[in-house]
């Protein structure tokens, strides 16, 4: 039997304040309607959160004017609990819907929808029920809303750099003659579930899984992988062909640690660069690279400047030290980013990336992650979670960036 909500008011359990759901939906409502729609069917998980502050299995309809209303399949109790939304009711069938809202009194003629991520047969079952309603692509509209962070947001997230912290900490501390990857991956992971990681990092788009963190080490930090990253690990096997694998940990060797702390949802991003013993010379001064690169984009990263002048500035200064062939990966694996954007999801707006040319604007939060690969040797690199301000950025990761070696 599951117990009722009022018996669990003890357990800590964050909800979204009202503010932030009424903020976030009149700002969207502006959006929609200088866009010319007459309301947005929100149904991806991480969007229905930031508007209603669940995800339960539910669609959010969100009217150019007037109030929202979530419409829940499973569960309501929880719905009902989890948002601050006053209009939430059950829905049976998504054929219900037209029925619904004019009952509420919509009846929308240009509907938005998260045409980015629906497949293609849900689409068209819209299509069915929704007869003479044309739909657009409300997705950019909706990325433009979570573009800029709130300072609660921004509680979350550095809260979630400091879980961010621990992961790495954990990984260093298990640093020994004899463990392996998954073992120090293993030391980390368990140091942020216990202290509140929610395990699932969201990466927007078809066949995103991202593992928690990496402990890659040696040459297996330099393998690429099928995820647009520039670092991905050997992994356990082809059917999760990234992360930590059974390699013994090796003296003098860079031991790259990645991990993506979480909490509440918001997610902080870090990286890190071990050893075990000494790294040798030459891996010590493109470590001290990487982090040349890195302040040399925050020394640049204020309202105004667009995402490709910080890519241009960082690869421009790894090519300007030699190292033109392995940043952001070793040639043809090399990617087009140096940073990307950080929320709710670990590839949000905007991609630090040449062609974007985005501004930054105050409330975006970015994680820059200039790195090295050397085929066969390893990578190097560092990577911080950034606050845009009007004045200086502000970091949102705290561990300090010197290289951390321990003794072998």
């Amino acid at each position: 039997m599951q117990p009722t909500l009022d018996k669990l008011k003890d357990i800590p359990y964050p909800l979204t304040p009202i503010a932030e759901i009424t903020e976030r939906i009149a700002r969207l409502q502006a959006k929609l309607a200088a866009a010319g729609l007459d309301g947005a069917l929100v149904v991806q998980n991480v969007d229905l959160h930031y508007f209603s502050g669940t995800m339960q299995n539910a669609h959010l309809y969100i009217p150019a004017a007037g109030e929202a209303a979530l419409f829940v399949w499973k569960s309501l109790a929880r719905a009902r609990h989890e948002s601050p939304l006053r209009d939430v009711a059950p829905l049976r069938s998504p054929r219900d819907l037209p029925k619904l809202l004019a009952e509420r009194g919509y009846t929308p003629a240009r509907i938005g929808l998260e045409l980015d991520v629906l497949a293609v047969n849900q689409f068209r079952s819209y299509e069915r029920a929704f007869e003479n309603v044309a739909f657009a692509d409300c997705w950019p509209i909706i990325r433009s809303v979570r573009l800029v962070k709130s300072a609660w947001e921004v509680l979350q997230i550095e809260r979630a750099g400091e879980i961010s912290s621990a992961q790495i900490s954990a990984v260093l501390n298990a640093l020994h003659p004899g463990v392996t990857e998954l073992e120090a991956a293993a030391a980390g992971e368990y140091a942020g579930r216990i202290l509140g990681h929610e395990y699932v990092v969201r990466m927007r788009g078809l066949n995103n899984d991202l593992d928690v963190g990496y402990a890659s080490s040696g040459p297996t930090g330099a393998y690429s992988t099928g995820m647009l990253t520039c670092n991905g690990g050997l992994g356990l096997s082809p059917s999760h062909a990234q992360g930590a694998s059974w390699r013994h940990i090796q003296r003098g060797e860079p031991v790259l640690a990645d991990f993506v702390g979480l909490y509440n949802g918001y997610l902080a991003d870090q990286t890190r660069t071990l050893c075990l013993g000494n790294l040798p010379a030459d891996l010590q001064r493109a470590y001290a690279a990487t982090v040349q690169m890195q302040n040399a984009m925050v020394a640049a990263m204020r309202p105004g400047v667009t995402a490709e002048e910080l890519f241009n500035i960082g690869t421009g200064l790894a090519a300007e030290l030699g190292y033109s062939e392995n940043i952001q990966g070793y040639g043809e694996q090399q990617v087009n980013f140096i940073g990307h954007g950080v929320g709710l999801e670990l590839n949000e707006w905007p991609a630090i990336a040449r062609g974007v040319t985005e501004p930054l604007q105050p409330g975006m939060v970015i994680a820059l992650e200039p790195k090295l690969a050397f085929p066969g040797v390893g990578m190097v690199g560092i990577e911080n979670t950034w606050l845009i301000t009007a004045g200086q950025p502000r970091r949102l990761t705290t561990l300090p960036e010197e290289l951390a070696c321990v003794p072998a």
